[in-house]
């Protein structure tokens, strides 16, 4: 089948840019033909930790979106079906448990699917603290030869947050393309809206447009190799939220 192409880009400035390159050579055979529009099923799969943090980079409270609504505004006029957040089970502190079991509760209440991956303690994020304690102690040994400004300020360091996440995800990222590929293959969507950047699910993307199924990855700055990859690119920005909140 003849490769066909359409290039869709909306001017620089406005709250969101989308980049299209329909692909249709490759898709196997015996797939239905393409519906329109208003009869494509939509699923949105969001990648949770790498969706707060890209969005907290452009200003925007990710905590107190409704998510429906923004799911319903990027499928447009198709049938959205379903809304999955995925993301790594906080252990601690307390503090943050209780965060997210709030906030989950509360998109759950929305009608957004969440799946828990697991959590583990960063070794990096244990010796860069460790490396803290004894620059600190080392100094403190001394701190009647340090000016006090100085000591003021390797404190406020020390105390601060560490820029290395204490805990990293585990299976998140597994269960995302899974679900991505597994549902295509069950031809449970047309479209899929992957709000991610991780160019991880490069491999995955490919696999759901050989099937026949359209990827679009959402994000406030896209990867370029999941650009290359999807279907097409949706590129956020912060006013594009503006009514999008609670």
């Amino acid at each position: 089948m003849k490769k066909t192409r359409r290039d869709e880009i909306v001017p620089k400035g406005s709250p969101v840019e989308i980049r299209v390159a329909d692909r249709t050579d490759g898709a196997f055979s015996g797939m239905r033909p393409s519906p329109s529009a208003s009869e494509q099923r939509a699923v949105v799969f969001i990648d949770g930790n790498n969706w707060y943090y890209a969005l907290k980079d452009i200003g925007v409270r990710s905590g107190t979106l409704d998510y429906r609504r923004v799911a319903q505004r990027l499928a447009e006029d198709r049938q959205l079906r379903e809304v999955l957040y995925y993301v790594g089970r906080v252990v601690q502190p307390l503090s943050r448990v209780r965060a997210q079991q709030g906030f989950l509760k509360g998109i759950q209440e929305q009608g957004v699917e969440v799946s828990l991956g697991k959590s583990r303690r960063n070794p990096g994020s244990a010796r860069a603290e460790e490396a803290k304690t004894n620059l600190l102690r080392a100094f403190e040994r001394q701190e009647r030869e340090v000016p006090g400004n100085l000591m003021r300020v390797l404190r406020e360091y020390c105390a601060a947050e560490p820029g290395i996440p204490q805990f990293v995800e585990k299976q998140v990222d597994t269960m995302i393309a899974a679900d991505l590929v597994e549902r295509a293959y069950r031809d449970e969507y047309d479209v899929a809206y992957l709000l991610s950047a991780d160019s991880d699910f490069v491999p995955p993307i490919r696999t759901v447009c050989r099937l026949g199924k359209k990827v679009f990855v959402v994000s406030p700055r896209p990867a370029n190799e999941l650009r290359r990859a999807a279907t097409g690119s949706v590129t956020i920005h912060r006013d594009w939220f503006d009514d999008l909140y609670l």
